[in-house]
């Protein structure tokens, strides 16, 4: 999820974020603007292994061929990483 959404989801869920705007791991918010703002899909799939990233919330759908799950399409796409 981009830093500021990600700000809420270890308080919902419990799941660690890799970064937020705030708290959790500072040094990733870069990396993790890069995912979000790219459209390489190299890159995004790096970043994904990287960090061993389960699930991603976005504001956009993902058009690579990443092995990811669609979960749900309302106000934000949230995918699986299968």
């Amino acid at each position: 999820a981009n830093s500021f959404i990600s700000t809420a989801i270890y308080p919902i869920s419990y799941h660690r974020p890799i970064a937020t705007i705030y708290f959790h791991n500072l040094k990733k918010r870069e990396e993790l603007e890069i995912f979000f703002n790219t459209n390489d899909c190299n890159i995004k799939e790096q970043i994904i292994q990287q960090n061993n990233v389960k699930f991603i919330i976005s504001e956009n759908e993902i058009d690579c061929p990443i092995e990811l799950s669609l979960i749900r399409k309302e106000n934000n796409y949230i995918y699986e990483i299968t």
